[in-house]
């Protein structure tokens, strides 16, 4: 997948075992732009490893247009994009950690 994209519908089947960090974001909004590239290339680093942690992003920038966005952004509470959550055995939270390469490596420990 491009840049371990995951969507509204599949993103609870592309959870991994391990800790997992999706990135919630929007197209349009110019702090998920700048925060992408970052993303994916931790992700790529990350998701190709031997940590077992994963890295997925979720577009769910139209809530107004696409009742899956809306759903899970109320089933998640994400109140602004970008918004990353943490994942892991069935429970999420907040990231609070940086966000740069060496912030999500550390915090994933990949």
């Amino acid at each position: 997948k491009e840049g371990f994209a995951s969507s509204p519908e599949t993103l609870e089947s592309d959870l991994g075992e391990g800790k997992t960090l999706v990135m919630f974001y929007a197209d349009w909004c110019g702090h998920c732009k700048k925060l992408k590239p970052v993303w994916d290339e931790t992700s790529t680093e990350v998701n190709e490893g031997s940590s077992g942690a994963k890295m997925l992003k979720v577009d769910c920038g139209k809530p107004n247009e696409e009742p899956s966005h809306k759903a899970i952004m109320e089933k998640y509470e994400i109140q602004g994009y970008p918004t990353i959550k943490v994942f892991e055995n069935g429970s999420h939270s907040e990231y609070e950690g940086a966000r740069t390469k060496e912030g999500l490596l550390g915090f994933l420990n990949a």
